[in-house]
């Protein structure tokens, strides 16, 4: 047993994950992601973000373009999702897309994204990921304090 090296936490690894840090994960798993039902019983994966505009902090809904595109955020169309929430309950919510929103979507494989603004007394929609502002201090790609950190995914695979 003398030559087993006591755990350690080698220098060039990410930190791993605290309990208070994995609960605010779970937290955002039931509360700020959703699944999107689209046609022909297809789904996606959504997620309730506030992102910077003019100023002030806009709630929007962020998916693929390739999940709700042109034709899917018209006026008249409705989204419908569900969220995780409330100890596992599934919380149905139906989007009703009007001109009083702002929509923004773009085809291109590069970006493949579509945006809508998310109206929360509207919509019953409370919760939303942070955006960081300090990830891109001083106009660099990525700032230098989140490289070698520990990163996670939120999503519904397939």
């Amino acid at each position: 047993m003398s030559n087993i090296d006591q755990e350690k936490i080698e220098k060039d690894q990410p930190i791993p994950v605290s309990i208070e840090n994995t609960k605010k994960i779970l937290f955002q798993m039931e509360n700020c992601i959703c699944k999107i039902y689209l046609k022909e019983g297809e789904e996606g994966t959504g997620f309730f973000c506030k992102i910077p505009f003019t100023n002030q902090s806009l709630p929007v809904l962020i998916t693929n373009h390739h999940v709700l595109g042109e034709n899917e955020i018209k006026n008249g169309k409705i989204i419908k999702l569900i969220i995780y929430n409330n100890n596992s309950k599934n919380e149905v919510k139906k989007i009703e897309i009007d001109s009083s929103r702002k929509k923004y979507t773009n085809s291109d494989k590069e970006i493949d994204i579509t945006i809508i603004e998310i109206n929360p007394n509207k919509d019953g929609i409370y919760n939303y990921l942070e955006y960081d502002k300090n990830i891109y201090k001083n106009h660099e790609y990525i700032s230098l304090e989140y490289q070698k950190k520990s990163i996670y995914l939120l999503h519904y695979p397939k």
